[in-house]
């Protein structure tokens, strides 16, 4: 589960939003809940297999996805200079990254350090030490370090919309606090990392996807009406396929896309007919295969 920055409000101003009662979503502080009801599916990410498979969603596409990096690096600077905790730090460009559903990133390194920022928004998303900069301590408070990483985690994201997790790290000596939101119990993708050692240091942070559901109060949408819609994707998909049998949902999420519409990423496994050995033991097929439904309506929140 590195969803993409576009913040909601440019969502909202479009005319082409319209909720149910003919009016148009148009104030950027509007709470809204995101409804599914005329769904379409896109494969994006497969396994070959027998299947007739395709990707639809260019943006997602390994087949393109070079294609954009080759127009991020020929355009990003070869330097660049952000501010973690309050220093400056001047980087090199390295590469350009991405993890879908997350934006394309540009990766920059310095003297013991990299960082990461956004490839379209130029927003820092992630900074690491590559070597201690200072001494981590050797007592780890969890409620101390827990405070400190609230109070930087709180300059990017609604920490009070997040749970939070933490790990305690022995060999660096570090905290991991993981902030997650979800929204009426589905993951959003939005999630953000702190480490923090011993000695109340903020060694590094990643971040993915934020800011793309502030205005999200709710998510509906009909569970038997998904599954059919998968169903029906995968029957076409696999048409012909006399071994195909069945799938599996692995886990689902929503994002935010790169025009600001919202859809539903599915991670399913089709799953074929049992191959038998020779001591009687047997294997299932699966081939892990990426959904992305759209069909997602905006309606003010009561």
């Amino acid at each position: 589960m590195k969803t993409i920055k576009i913040i909601l409000s440019l969502l909202l101003i479009s005319a082409m939003t319209i909720i149910g009662s003919g009016c148009v979503l148009n104030q950027t502080d509007q709470k809204v809940i995101i409804e599914f009801k005329n769904l379409t599916v896109l494969e994006t990410t497969f396994n070959p297999d027998a299947g007739k498979h395709a990707y639809e969603y260019d943006l997602w596409s390994y087949e393109k996805e070079n294609i954009y990096e080759e127009k991020i690096k020929s355009t990003s600077s070869k330097e660049f200079t952000v501010k973690f905790n309050g220093k400056k730090y001047t980087g090199t460009f390295n590469d350009v990254n991405r993890i879908v559903p997350g934006p394309f990133t540009c990766y920059y390194r310095g003297e013991n350090f990299s960082f990461e920022i956004n490839a379209k928004t130029k927003e820092l998303v992630s900074f690491t030490y590559h070597v201690s900069a200072f001494d981590h301590g050797q007592t780890l408070d969890e409620a101390k370090c827990r405070e400190i990483a609230d109070n930087f985690a709180s300059k990017y994201i609604e920490i009070n919309q997040c749970s939070v997790e933490a790990t305690i790290s022995t060999g660096s000596n570090q905290y991991m606090f993981v902030y997650s939101r979800n929204i009426s119990d589905i993951e959003t993708g939005e999630v953000f990392y702190v480490y923090v050692d011993g000695n109340g240091n903020i060694t590094d942070f990643y971040s993915r996807v934020m800011h793309g559901f502030d205005n999200v109060l709710g998510i509906e949408f009909d569970e038997k009406q998904i599954l059919d819609a998968i169903e029906a994707k995968l029957a076409t998909i696999y048409e012909g396929v006399d071994n195909y049998e069945s799938y599996t949902v692995e886990n689902f999420y929503i994002v935010q896309l790169e025009d600001g519409r919202f859809a539903l990423v599915y991670n399913v496994n089709a799953q074929f007919e049992k191959k038998y050995f020779d001591n009687g033991s047997y294997t299932v097929p699966l081939t892990p295969i990426r959904l992305l439904i759209t069909g997602a309506t905006l309606k003010p929140a009561n």
